[in-house]
């Protein structure tokens, strides 16, 4: 399992569904890891580590965190449109949050 900024209870509270409500726990985890790769893809940040990996620090931005929270949420509110991760067709980042994670890019790409 993954580690990520965001958890699935910060998202639950941001989406205003009960902690100890699990119905939607696994459309919820794969929301936050299909953005936390994208993100990560763009930014070149390390945005997510194995639970067992105890010597790689996450790399912490609040902008980031909030504008993929946001666009969790606006996916999970139109989740009859998901698409599998792990078949190539991550969720949709808004313009926006392309917008924010583009200034964190680590390397220019011509």
């Amino acid at each position: 399992m993954k580690i990520y900024p965001i958890t699935i209870d910060t998202i639950k509270k941001y989406l205003n569904i009960a902690v100890d409500n699990n119905q939607f726990d696994e459309v919820l985890i794969m929301l936050i890891a299909s953005s936390y790769l994208q993100a990560q893809r763009i930014t070149g940040l390390v945005l997510s580590k194995d639970e067992t990996d105890d010597e790689t620090e996450l790399e912490s931005n609040a902008l980031i965190d909030l504008a993929v929270a946001k666009d969790i949420a606006t996916n999970f509110q139109s989740r009859e449109n998901f698409k599998d991760t792990e078949n190539g067709n991550p969720i949709a980042l808004s313009n926006s949050t392309l917008n924010i994670l583009t200034q964190y890019r680590k390397q220019i790409i011509f």
